[in-house]
């Protein structure tokens, strides 16, 4: 049975490699070059995200190429037609996943705390961004 901090840790990756996959296809739909350009700092931050957990499972002996992407959030985000319900959906995402590593960081004693700081530290920027390019598709 694996223990809860390293089920976290399976559990972040395969959230992680969800967006890969999701910003992957949203890509593939050529959006405007402002979305574009989020989307690419987007996959580059998901993708790095992907290779420190990774590693970290590796370092733990848990064989992280193994692990699927969350398929719910992959099918809730194909789901998304336009621009501008891609980058609410988005927008929500990265929300809650700082609000998820925030929980964690109130303990820290937790043996990830680090690591749970270094991706709170690389989504937070993309949290902002997405809600200023939402805010500007919305209002124009």
């Amino acid at each position: 049975m694996t223990d809860p901090a390293t089920r976290d840790l399976e559990t972040n990756l395969r959230f992680h490699m969800a967006w890969v996959s999701i910003v992957r296809t949203y890509l593939r739909k050529q959006p405007k070059p402002d979305v574009a350009h989020f989307l690419e700092r987007m996959l580059e931050t998901e993708q790095q995200a992907v290779d420190m957990l990774a590693r970290e499972l590796r370092r733990l002996g848990v064989a992280a190429s193994r692990l699927p992407p969350q398929d719910d959030l992959v099918a809730d985000g194909l789901r998304r037609k336009n621009a501008r319900s891609r980058l609410q959906f988005i927008h929500v995402g990265l929300t809650r996943s700082l609000e998820w590593y925030r929980q964690r960081l109130a303990d820290e004693k937790n043996p990830h705390h680090e690591l749970w700081q270094a991706l709170n530290d690389l989504q937070s920027p993309l949290a902002v961004a997405a809600k200023a390019l939402l805010q500007e598709i919305t209002h124009g």
